[in-house]
């Protein structure tokens, strides 16, 4: 058990791996961006390629894949409100978008990803794929043996699965993931995750999450609310066997759940097994997993405020005034996604525009004078 120093460490360390936010940089990014968008169509998707101190922009559906092909490892690619057809990523790059869902406290649109799309980028490659503030309602795919530490930040997701791949010798796989992160997310239908492959989930909601190897899938959770209910409608739930033949509905073996809240609104039983832990977790009242340490709930009205199992978008899982002060962490905070070092925002960081005056004419060089008021928020 490690004790609360090297807790706070860790939480530190991952906050620090987080945040990689240039003020400067992004500051530039707006400008330009806004600027461009000027002289666009009123509502046209636009996209943002900023390559060192170098910025390119490109407008309509097709602007991130414009974006994504101009763009080199390192570069960062800054997407506004609007909806952009989706593109393979073999590049170390980061997709910065405008946020999951609506914002009323800045008046801003969603950025939508449309189509499936896989992640490419091998374990070998220095530099990771980061994707922020985006809404996807596909497939993401991870493919080509093994990727490299993706990183999610308040994205809504709907499947992020294993994708095949033909192999040197020929031969058929199926993709693995080292090291995958994900913080502020909602996966909104079911995650996999294959044979020697590694996930941590931070102050998010997971639906329908699963290992597919006994020993060698990783799940880590903190501070998660976990839908686990068996889903018929799913082939990989009623099809998938283990790695050694096996058979189950539900499962969750391999897996590390730390001031998490487990829901199963089926009969069906969930399995886990010797390398799975739950610890300050709320579990159903049928669940007895006689590992570490859990507390059984009887109904998710004892639990949460509003969530009574229905997964929407908006839905803030926020808990009832007892279960704060009964349900706690070692520090005192309150188990699930709202409690912890981290508590669970959909607003993206960086500066927002709060105002802007645009000069009615250019001047005599052929410049544009702007004035904005920018108001900085964090995670």
């Amino acid at each position: 058990m490690l004790n609360r120093s090297t807790n706070r460490n860790l939480e530190k360390s991952r906050k620090n791996n987080f945040i990689l936010v240039n003020m400067k940089k992004t500051i530039l990014i707006i400008i330009v961006a806004m600027t461009a968008a000027m002289t666009a169509k009123a509502q046209e998707a636009l996209a943002v390629l900023t390559h060192g101190t170098t910025t390119k922009t490109f407008t309509g559906y097709y602007a991130l894949r414009n974006a994504y092909a101009s763009a080199v490892d390192g570069d960062l690619i800054t997407l506004s409100s609007g909806t952009f057809g989706a593109t393979n990523l073999a590049k170390t790059i980061t997709i910065r978008g405008a946020g999951m869902r609506y914002d009323p406290t800045y008046n801003t649109q969603p950025t939508i990803l449309d189509g499936d799309f896989s992640l490419i980028v091998p374990d070998a490659s220095t530099g990771n794929v980061q994707i922020e503030g985006i809404y996807h309602g596909g497939i993401i795919y991870y493919n080509n043996y093994t990727q490299r530490s993706p990183k999610f930040i308040k994205c809504r997701l709907s499947r992020f699965w294993p994708g095949s791949f033909t192999g040197s010798d020929g031969k058929n796989y199926t993709g693995a993931i080292k090291d995958a992160q994900f913080l502020h997310c909602r996966i909104s239908y079911e995650v996999v995750c294959n044979s020697s492959s590694s996930m941590t989930f931070i102050n998010s909601f997971v639906r329908h999450p699963q290992t597919r190897n006994k020993s060698t899938s990783n799940l880590t959770l903190h501070n998660c609310v976990v839908d686990a209910t068996y889903n018929s409608n799913s082939a990989i739930y009623s099809n998938f066997s283990y790695d050694d033949g096996s058979h189950y509905n539900v499962h969750l073996y391999s897996s590390s759940f730390t001031n998490c809240i487990l829901v199963n609104t089926s009969s069906y039983t969930v399995y886990w097994g010797s390398y799975t832990s739950f610890v300050k977790c709320l579990l159903p009242s049928n669940w007895n997993p006689n590992l570490s340490s859990y507390w059984n709930y009887s109904k998710l009205a004892d639990i949460f405020s509003t969530y009574d199992g229905a997964y929407g978008d908006t839905q803030a899982f926020l808990l009832t005034d007892d279960a704060k002060k009964k349900y706690k962490d070692e520090f005192g905070r309150e188990v699930g996604l709202n409690g912890g070092s981290f508590p669970y925002s959909y607003h993206v960081a960086g500066p927002h525009i709060k105002s802007m005056q645009v000069s009615p004419r250019s001047t005599a060089d052929g410049k544009l004078n702007i004035k904005m008021q920018i108001e900085n928020t964090g995670y």
